[in-house]
């Protein structure tokens, strides 16, 4: 099933956010989609493609996290997942969304639990794939 993927960009304090969105039913609430690090919201793409196999028809929208893909860098040297929670909500201002159904994957997962409990006026559902706990030794790393 071929579906139609927008693609463009946002600017925010960074520089351009490129974000790939998928138009939906009028009066649905969006699914937002974080990818994981190091890919780029190129890697949601089948998934998109399913949903809508599906039948699901919400709006998708899935931002290049600043650093991949062809977003902007982020500023710090070292940034943490807050730092790209922050960033996400700067992102879906710029596109003027409010509500979001979440979804996100490893990294992405981090990134959309942090948002989550930073905005939880701004998300209905939150939906997880691959997150892990991870040691101190391998965080440190």
């Amino acid at each position: 099933m071929a579906i139609n993927i927008d693609r463009g960009f946002v600017r925010i304090s960074e520089g351009q956010v490129h974000v790939r969105r998928v138009a939906g039913a009028d009066g649905r609430r969006p699914l937002c989609m974080i990818h994981l690090s190091p890919l780029s919201s190129k890697s949601l793409i089948p998934l998109m493609t399913g949903l809508r196999e599906v039948g699901f028809d919400a709006p998708l929208v899935a931002p290049d996290t600043l650093g991949n893909g062809e977003s902007a860098p982020p500023t710090p040297p070292e940034p943490d997942i807050p730092y790209f929670a922050d960033s996400l909500a700067r992102v879906l201002d710029a596109l003027g969304i409010d509500s979001i159904d979440l979804f996100g994957m490893h990294t992405g997962a981090r990134t959309a639990c942090e948002f989550a409990l930073a905005h939880p006026d701004r998300v209905h559902r939150l939906v997880l794939d691959g997150i892990t706990e991870y040691p101190p030794e391998t965080r440190a790393l």
